[in-house]
């Protein structure tokens, strides 16, 4: 995505508390993360995927935040395994 449309994206984050959502989400749902992703983002990972009564969290080895860039064929074969 563009810069801008990045940074607008970041921008209005903080006004959406999705957390208070989550538990609301009634699918199968699978939360991905990197093994390398900074702590703050990784913690964050793993609280999404508790809340979320359906939820399952994968840790990826050997990526960062940026995994579905880093291992675009490893994330999707997750995918497609994990909602099989």
């Amino acid at each position: 995505m563009s810069r801008q449309v990045e940074a607008h994206v970041f921008g209005k984050a903080s006004l959406v508390n999705i957390y208070s959502q989550l538990d609301r989400v009634d699918c199968p749902t699978l939360v991905l993360r990197g093994e390398n992703t900074d702590p703050p983002l990784f913690l964050v990972a793993e609280k999404t995927a508790q809340k979320i009564p359906q939820g399952t969290l994968i840790t990826v080895p050997d990526t960062s935040h940026f995994l579905p860039m880093e291992k675009p064929d490893e994330i999707a074969q997750i995918i497609r395994q994990h909602f099989k």
